[in-house]
């Protein structure tokens, strides 16, 4: 017969439990980021878009980035191309 330690394996049920739901939490923060990263990205493609008497660092501004320099990385990040290129192509 097998011995079973019930408040060992309960501790080790609720252990689990709870690393279960902080790697929850922190996949729904990191997907929640994407998301809004997104969202940022497609707002600043409809301005470089439809608000050509905007800057590239007014864009920036509009969109909730501090540095007009990260706002150009994070949009080549997720176009493979400048603001300024994305533009051009658009016209």
């Amino acid at each position: 017969s097998v011995s079973i330690d019930t408040r060992a394996a309960a501790r080790l049920i609720a252990f689990d439990a709870e690393k279960t739901g902080l790697l929850y939490l922190l996949l729904d923060e990191l997907l929640t980021d994407d998301r809004k990263e997104n969202d940022v990205i497609e707002q600043a493609k409809d301005f470089l878009e439809n608000e050509r008497e905007l800057s590239v660092s007014e864009i920036a501004e509009k969109c909730g980035f501090g540095d007009p320099n990260y706002f150009s990385y994070t949009f080549k990040k997720a176009e493979s191309i400048s603001p300024l290129q994305y533009r051009k192509l658009k016209s």
